[in-house]
């Protein structure tokens, strides 16, 4: 069983639905929905060879459908990946299998991070101070038994450093408590700056929509009151690509449009809203849009 079919297993066993982009070059190759729990997965076996242009479309779709964006793999070019730990390429969580499983199916949320070549934890300082003060432990003394400075104490009731996993374990085994903070793997990226945009995307903004392109399988999302799932195409491919974008629409909760150039096509093809080209621009207000393409979803 590949990597993939792995994932997909591992998340339906775990109550979510999953779904595949049309095209294998997307920035993510699965989404998987859970009740208000939307994730997006890049699946690679080798992590590193994620390119810098595919997170960050990764990340800007994320933000505007508030998704997880999250990268499962194998292995790193020099390294295999440990399950337990997260691992990070361009701000976005990386992981294996393994670790998602025992997130999602165990309730085991990790606890390790890789950092510059180390496994490294977090620790909760409020925990640490409340611990030293029921047992009456002061900073220098917490310093000797530890064998670290006073200042790494206070850095670590600051919460201002990661430490090594296991000095982190001797913290515990010292205080005999729970101190390491576990990682939330469900965050979504704030919105990304944005880009120059094609003419047809840029009216769409001028609007009033957010607009966050994606052209991989289709152009872009376009989000105000409601979020609208975009493509601009012929009416020949429409026709061909019409119960993709259905698909893609009704899973991520948006409605799917074709902006065509053509005056003399239907409202509505197989499904999806047509707004021709004329019309988006002589629009002023992303409300008359979203009018629009409510009204030619019905004659579907």
């Amino acid at each position: 069983m590949n990597i993939k079919d792995k994932l997909v297993a591992t998340l339906e066993k775990a109550g979510f639905a999953c779904f595949a982009p049309l095209e294998r070059k997307s920035c993510f190759d699965l989404a998987a929905k859970k009740g208000a729990t939307l994730l997006l997965f890049k699946v690679l076996s080798n992590i590193d060879s994620i390119r810098e242009s595919q997170a960050k479309e990764l990340k800007a779709i994320s933000a505007s459908l508030c998704a997880t964006p999250l990268i499962v793999g194998e292995k790193t070019k020099v390294r295999e990946l440990e399950d337990g730990v997260v691992y990070e390429r361009y701000g976005i969580k990386a992981i294996t299998v393994g670790t998602l499983s025992n997130y999602f199916l165990d309730n085991i949320a990790p606890e390790k991070r890789f950092f510059k070549g180390k496994v490294v934890a977090e620790i909760k300082p409020h925990v640490l101070q409340e611990r030293m003060r029921e047992l009456n432990i002061s900073i220098s003394q917490l310093a000797h038994l530890l064998g670290v400075s006073r200042e790494t104490i206070y850095n670590y009731q600051r919460g201002e450093m990661n430490i090594e996993f296991q000095k982190a374990k001797h913290i515990e085994s010292v205080l005999d408590t729970n101190v390491i903070k576990n990682i939330d793997l469900l965050t979504t990226p704030a919105s990304c700056e944005s880009e120059e945009l094609p003419p047809y995307l840029k009216k769409m903004q001028d609007i009033g929509f957010e607009v966050v392109p994606v052209y991989r399988g289709f152009d872009a999302i376009a989000k105000e009151k409601e979020a609208l799932l975009v493509d601009k195409t012929t009416s020949r491919y429409a026709r061909m690509k019409a119960d993709f974008m259905k698909k893609t629409g009704s899973f991520f909760e948006t409605h799917p449009i074709y902006i065509l150039e053509k005056v003399q096509v239907p409202d509505n093809i197989k499904g999806v809203s047509v707004i021709r080209q004329k019309e988006l621009d002589e629009s002023e207000s992303a409300d008359e849009i979203i009018d629009l393409v409510k009204k030619r979803e019905k004659k579907g």
